[in-house]
């Protein structure tokens, strides 16, 4: 059991849900939103039980790839990296988070290959701390 971790995945649309950013300091985890009439690939973000966000269309594309070959072993969890910054007036915020997850070693090099497609994200993959 090893954990594959996504980097430079972008979050949106907090404004929508009563954030300015999300809490550098705090986890959420990330599911498909099928029912999005917007995005028939759309990811959101949640909080507990409470949505706060999407990731931007392009990373939830590629996102979503990974989701739905569903090997995780845990949860999907999102953390911030960095303060949200507004690029665009138009867009709203923006806040770089990246995606981390537990899979089997039997599983990496599919998960590696639906990831390596996208430009927008960066995989690593990295050991467990043994358990003493």
């Amino acid at each position: 059991m090893r954990k594959m971790v996504i980097r430079n995945i972008q979050v949106v649309g907090m404004h929508h849900y009563g954030r300015r950013e999300l809490d550098r300091l705090a986890a959420y985890h990330i599911e498909l939103e099928s029912n999005n009439r917007y995005d028939s690939y759309a990811v959101a973000v949640f909080d507990g039980p409470r949505k706060c966000g999407n990731l931007k269309r392009d990373c939830a594309r590629a996102v979503y790839d990974i989701l739905v070959e569903n090997k995780a072993k845990s949860k999907y969890f999102l953390r911030p990296l960095e303060e949200a910054r507004v690029q665009n007036y138009r867009t709203g915020p923006q806040q770089t988070c990246a995606v981390a997850f537990k899979v089997e070693d039997g599983d990496i090099a599919q998960l590696s290959t639906a990831a390596s497609k996208y430009n927008c994200i960066n995989t690593k993959v990295m050991d467990l701390p043994r358990k003493a």
